[in-house]
C-alpha cells in the first residue's frame, strides 16, 4: 500500500488485517498492527516509492482505474507531488475500516463484554496503574536463554524463548548489515534489537512501552516473537546479496560465541540442544565456503529445517487422537445423562481444556476471559496456587452443588468425600457422583434480596444448602420472601438452556450460568428480564403454573455486528462485480467490432 497504493494492494492489506483480528489474540493484534504501522510509515517515506512519486501522463490526468501501473518518469509522464502519499494514507485507512467492518461480528461482542471480565480488570485497574515489576536477575537470565537456547535454569525447564530462530538464521542475519546497504535494513535491524530488548524486559524499552496507552495493559515481552521475523528478513537479504566470506565470518562468530557460552556458564546445559545449534551451523559454514550459491542455498534451507526439527521437533509431541484422548471406561456412565451437568476434576486430572475434547463441562473453565463476578466466588469453591491453573481440592464445598457439579474425578487411593458415591474406576482414577447436586435450573425454597455484593458473598460463604436460599439483586430491594415450591425439568441444548418449570405460586428460578450481559430469557416464548442471582449467575421470575423457560446467549452487539459484517461483505461483492463488468465491457465491444 505504501509503495503502490491500489485496489489490489489495499485488498491484500484488508485480508491481512482480517486474518489477524479473527485469530482472536488482542495482545498479538496490538503488537502486529503497531509494527505494521511503523513499517508503513517507513515505506511511505521512501523517496522513490510510488507513494511519494505518483506518475501521470504529460498531456493530462490518466484514469488510474484503466491503467494503474506506475511508469518511469521522463517517458511522456510527469510527477504529481504528494498525490501518491495521499492515496497511500487513504488506502491504509480504508483497509483498516473495511477490516473492522468485516470482523464486527466478532469484535463488537468482545468489546461489549471485555470490561466485565476479571482479566480486563487486572490489566487496566491493576497492571496498567503500577510500575513494571521485573524480578532481580530476570533480564540477564532471559537474555542469555534467548541468545543461547541450550541454557536452562534447571535441566527440566520448559523452553520459553520466543526470540530463538536458530543459529543458522542468526548468523545470516548478522552478516546482512556488514555487507549490504539496502534501505530495509534500517528498519529490520532496529526492529530486531527493540523487540529483543522488549522480550527480555530490558530498561528502558520495557518501561517506555509500559507507559504508552494500550501497551500499558499488555504483556509486551511477547514482542520477542518479532525477532525471528526480523532475522528472517535480514537472512533473506544476505542470501540475495551472497557476500560469501562475510557470511562465513558471521557463522564462525556465532559458533565461537555458542562454544564459549557453553563452557563458561554455570547453568545446566542441554547437550542435545547445543548439538542441534552448533553442528548444523558448522556444516553450513563449510558449505557456504566451498560450493557455489546454486548448491549452497538449498543446502542451507535443508540444514535450517534439520536444525529446527532437532531443536524443537519434540517440543509438542504429536500423537494420534485415539492415543491422546482415548475412550475411557470411567467416563461411559456420563454419556447417557440427559440433562446438563458439570464435572470437577481434582488435582491434575483433565488438564486445562482437556475435558472439552470429551464433551464435558469442566467447572474450572480455563477460558481466556473469566467473568469478574464469577472470580469473586472462587474462594468459596476453588484454589489457586501461584500461576498454576485453578484446582478443585475440597469436594465438600456446598457451592459446588449449586453450580451443578454432578461428577468429580479423584485419585483411586483418596477417601470418598461425604455426600458423594462411587460410579466407576480404572487403575488410577475413579469417577464419583454428588448426591446433593442441584440441576442447572432449580427453585430455591426462599430468596433474599441483598443490599451489597460483599454482604451477599459473606452470607453465601456461610451457607450449607443453596437449595434453601438464593440471593438476588432486584432494584428496589423488596422484602425477603418464601419461594416456590415447584419442579423443574432441564434438557441439554448447545445454544442455551431449555427447561419446563412448574410453580405452585409465582417465584424465581436460578440458572447456574455465568451472568455475562447478552443472555436473553424467555418464558413461554415471551422475552422477560433476566436477573443476577447468587452474585455471578442468572435468575428468572416465573408465574404460577407450568411454563417453558428458555435462555439464549445472543448479545445485541452480536446482532449488530452480524448485520455490519454481512452488509460489508455484500458491498465488497457488488464492488467486485461492477469492476469485473467494467473490465469485461470494452473487451466485448472490441470483439464485436472485429467480427
Amino acid at each position: 500500500v505504501a509503495r503502490d497504493p491500489s485496489i489490489r494492494s489495499t485488498s491484500l492489506l484488508i485480508v491481512a488485517f482480517v486474518l489477524e483480528i479473527v485469530a482472536g489474540h488482542p495482545e498479538t493484534l496490538l503488537h502486529v498492527t503497531a509494527i505494521a504501522f511503523v513499517y508503513g510509515l517507513f515505506e511511505w517515506s521512501r523517496p522513490s516509492s510510488a507513494a511519494s512519486r505518483h506518475l501521470l501522463p504529460a498531456g493530462g490526468e490518466k484514469d488510474l482505474a484503466r491503467d494503474p501501473s506506475p511508469r518511469e518518469a521522463g517517458r511522456g509522464w510527469r510527477e504529481a507531488p504528494g498525490e501518491g502519499r495521499h492515496r497511500a494514507v487513504i488506502s491504509a485507512i480504508a483497509a483498516g475500516v473495511v477490516a473492522l467492518m468485516i470482523t464486527a461480528i466478532a469484535l463488537l461482542p468482545f468489546l461489549d463484554v471485555a470490561d466485565e471480565s476479571y482479566d480486563h480488570l487486572v490489566r487496566t485497574a491493576m497492571y496498567a496503574k503500577i510500575p513494571l515489576k521485573i524480578g532481580p536477575g530476570a533480564v540477564r537470565m532471559q537474555t542469555l536463554r534467548n541468545l543461547f537456547p541450550f541454557m536452562r535454569k534447571t535441566a527440566e525447564d520448559f523452553p520459553l524463548e520466543r526470540a530463538d530462530a536458530g543459529s543458522i538464521l542468526l548468523a545470516l542475519a548478522i552478516a546482512a548489515p556488514f555487507a549490504i546497504r539496502r534501505r530495509e535494513l534500517k528498519f529490520f535491524v532496529p526492529l530486531a534489537i527493540v523487540a529483543f530488548l522488549a522480550g527480555v524486559n530490558a530498561w528502558p524499552i520495557a518501561q517506555l512501552l509500559h507507559k504508552l496507552p494500550l501497551f500499558n495493559a499488555t504483556l509486551n515481552d511477547r514482542l520477542a516473537v518479532a525477532v525471528p521475523l526480523a532475522l528472517a528478513v535480514l537472512a533473506i537479504a544476505a542470501i540475495e546479496a551472497w557476500p560469501r566470506w562475510v557470511i562465513v565470518a558471521a557463522m564462525g562468530f556465532v559458533i565461537q560465541a555458542f562454544v564459549i557460552a557453553a563452557a563458561v556458564t554455570d547453568a545446566p546445559v542441554q547437550r542435545a540442544r547445543m548439538f542441534a545449534d552448533i553442528v548444523p551451523l558448522v556444516v553450513a559454514a563449510i558449505v557456504v565456503a566451498t560450493v557455489r550459491k546454486q548448491i549452497a542455498l538449498p543446502a542451507l534451507i535443508a540444514l535450517t529445517l534439520l536444525q529446527r526439527t532437532i531443536a524443537d521437533g519434540s517440543l509438542i509431541p504429536v500423537h494420534p487422537r485415539s492415543i491422546a484422548y482415548p475412550r475411557l471406561g470411567p467416563f461411559q456412565p456420563m454419556e447417557h445423562v440427559a440433562e446438563p451437568f458439570r464435572i470437577a476434576p481434582t488435582g491434575y486430572a483433565l488438564l486445562s481444556n482437556t475435558a472439552t475434547l470429551y464433551g464435558l463441562e469442566d467447572v474450572r473453565g480455563s477460558t481466556p476471559m473469566t467473568l469478574s463476578l464469577l472470580n469473586d466466588t472462587f474462594p468459596l469453591w476453588i484454589e489457586r496456587q501461584g500461576r498454576s491453573f485453578p484446582q478443585v481440592n475440597d469436594l465438600t464445598r456446598p457451592f459446588l452443588s449449586m453450580i451443578n457439579v454432578r461428577y468429580a474425578l479423584i485419585e483411586l487411593p483418596a477417601p470418598l468425600p461425604p455426600g458423594w458415591k462411587d460410579v466407576s474406576a480404572d487403575i488410577s482414577m475413579r469417577l464419583i457422583e454428588n448426591t446433593h447436586v442441584l440441576p442447572r435450573v432449580f427453585i430455591p425454597r426462599s430468596v433474599r434480596f441483598h443490599a451489597s455484593p460483599k454482604q451477599e458473598l459473606d452470607e453465601m460463604a456461610q451457607a450449607t444448602d443453596f437449595a434453601d436460599r438464593a440471593w438476588l439483586y432486584v432494584p428496589g430491594k423488596p422484602e425477603d420472601r418464601v419461594n416456590g415450591p415447584g419442579s423443574v425439568s432441564v434438557a441439554r441444548n448447545k445454544s442455551g438452556i431449555d427447561a419446563t418449570v412448574t410453580m405452585q405460586r409465582p417465584g424465581f428460578v436460578i440458572i447456574s450460568e455465568a451472568a455475562w450481559s447478552g443472555w436473553r430469557a424467555y418464558v413461554d416464548n415471551r422475552r422477560v428480564k433476566e436477573l443476577r442471582a447468587n452474585h455471578a449467575f442468572l435468575g428468572v421470575y416465573v408465574p404460577a403454573g407450568t411454563h417453558s423457560v428458555r435462555l439464549r446467549y445472543l448479545p445485541q452487539s452480536f446482532v449488530v455486528g452480524r448485520m455490519i459484517s454481512l452488509a460489508t461483505l455484500a458491498g465488497i461483492a457488488i464492488f467486485g462485480l461492477v469492476r469485473w463488468r467494467r473490465r469485461l465491457t470494452p473487451k466485448t465491444i472490441m470483439n464485436a467490432g472485429s467480427r
